[in-house]
């Protein structure tokens, strides 16, 4: 996902920074254009239009990172629908705080299970062992996700002859499913320090984020049982049934639910394992 800060109102364009001037021309074409439209339309190198833009995305980085965004701002986002409108981002840093926690709880469920699956490995093993460039280029095919390197590796192959069978064909699969958990966990630890904004974790940041991810599982866990209580209170639902009590008789109640006590289960056994890592 791509969202675009817009100005509501901006000068006209003779009196323009080059800045102000790719501002304008987006906010006047829905928020959004080709990058080699808009180098012809701002009449800017490439190189130095790559650069503004760069620093523009810094600048909406950090309005959202210090929750600060002003009310005169739009969010847009891009490729969302198949329509010419403009598609509005109505909760934009709710969104950003939201999506952030989901990266950071992605990141650090990946790297617990590569300690927990080396017992004697420490932290900072892990972090010698999984550091490395932030792999952006991802490829599923059918379910099955690998980098599109490997994609690109495994169609050259092919066409070289070097692969000549299904047979073959299968066994790189294999073997390329194998080799997804790590680069999955090499990806989680890149991602880990691109939130943080460190090229270099130390065992405190590593404590803090397991103390984060308990907090986010305990979030979720508290969240699921408030939304599936409003299924239970819901006075649409009672109309089925004589009273309460036949209601408990017939479903049961929200303590009882089946998915609410294995998320709890959940995040008993997350709490136990991130004291066992030491936090």
């Amino acid at each position: 996902m791509v969202a675009i800060l817009e100005i509501t109102y901006m000068p006209g364009p003779s009196s323009q920074s080059p800045r102000d001037r790719i501002l304008w021309i987006l906010s006047n074409h829905g928020g959004k254009m080709n990058r080699d439209n808009l180098r012809v339309a701002t009449g800017l190198k490439l190189a130095t239009l790559n650069l503004l833009l760069d620093e523009l995305a810094m600048e909406g980085h950090s309005i959202l990172s210090s929750k600060g965004l002003p009310a005169n701002l739009e969010v847009l986002g891009e490729n969302m629908e198949n329509t010419r409108r403009k598609v509005v981002i109505l909760k934009p840093q709710q969104a950003w705080d939201a999506f952030r926690e989901m990266l950071h709880y992605y990141a650090v469920t990946n790297l617990m299970t590569y300690l927990q699956s080396r017992e004697k490995t420490t932290f900072r093993q892990m972090f010698t062992d999984l550091k490395g460039n932030r792999e952006k280029e991802w490829v599923n095919l059918g379910g099955q996700v690998m980098l599109a390197q490997d994609l690109d590796n495994l169609r050259s192959d092919i066409g070289s002859g070097k692969l000549t069978s299904w047979k073959e064909i299968h066994e790189r699969y294999d073997q390329l499913w194998e080799k997804y958990q790590l680069d999955k966990q090499k990806h989680a630890l890149a991602t880990l320090c691109h939130l943080l904004g460190k090229d270099i974790l130390t065992d405190e940041d590593w404590k803090a984020a397991l103390d984060k991810t308990l907090e986010i599982q305990q979030y979720i866990c508290d969240q699921v049982y408030i939304s599936r209580k409003k299924d239970f209170d819901n006075p649409f639902r009672h109309t089925t049934f004589r009273n309460k009590a036949e209601m408990k008789a017939a479903i049961g109640s929200v303590d009882d639910n089946s998915f609410i006590l294995q998320v709890r289960q959940d995040t008993e056994k997350m709490e136990k394992e991130i004291r066992g890592l030491g936090a």
